[in-house]
């Protein structure tokens, strides 16, 4: 499957349009298919726009009893648990809709994040292992520069 334009290289086939650029042009200095190029520009000629920012989410039906569950849980300290709500959803509610219908919903309707203090915070490499980076050193005994004559040397192996 062929990957997604991207809003940036949208845009930018209409300016190289408007300067004159033919399609060829333009799908060699993106790197996409020359049918690409000429699908877009003929969508800005129709006035075609995407309406699936305009749909409605399949659990907006369930928007009140998803309000409620997490009233319930306002108190927690744990993030919420999309998969919890589901279950609850479908046991207590008759909800016929898939999961992802439901995180969706949730992530578009509630914000809901890592907190702050769920997420570990990544130390440099150096700092993780103990040890500094990698330092490409000459073995004792061999001279020149090949690449049998040379090896990798860590702080932990200095010691």
């Amino acid at each position: 499957m062929a990957r997604r334009l991207s809003k940036e290289e949208v845009v930018t086939i209409h300016v190289l349009a408007e300067t004159g650029q033919n399609h060829c042009e333009i799908a060699r200095t993106l790197g996409v298919t020359e049918g690409a190029v000429r699908y877009q520009l003929r969508r800005q000629a129709e006035g075609v726009e995407d309406g699936r920012k305009d749909k409605p989410f399949k659990a907006e039906s369930m928007a009140p009893a998803i309000a409620a569950w997490f009233a319930e849980r306002a108190d927690d300290e744990r993030p919420v648990n999309v998969q919890d709500l589901w279950e609850h959803l479908v046991d207590e509610h008759g909800y016929t809709e898939g999961y992802r219908t439901v995180l969706r919903f949730v992530r578009a309707k509630r914000r809901c994040g890592p907190t702050a203090g769920s997420r570990r915070r990544r130390e440099p490499r150096a700092r993780r292992t103990g040890g500094s980076f990698p330092r490409w050193t000459s073995v004792a005994g061999r001279s020149g520069s090949t690449p049998s004559s040379w090896c990798s040397r860590t702080a932990a192996s200095r010691r």
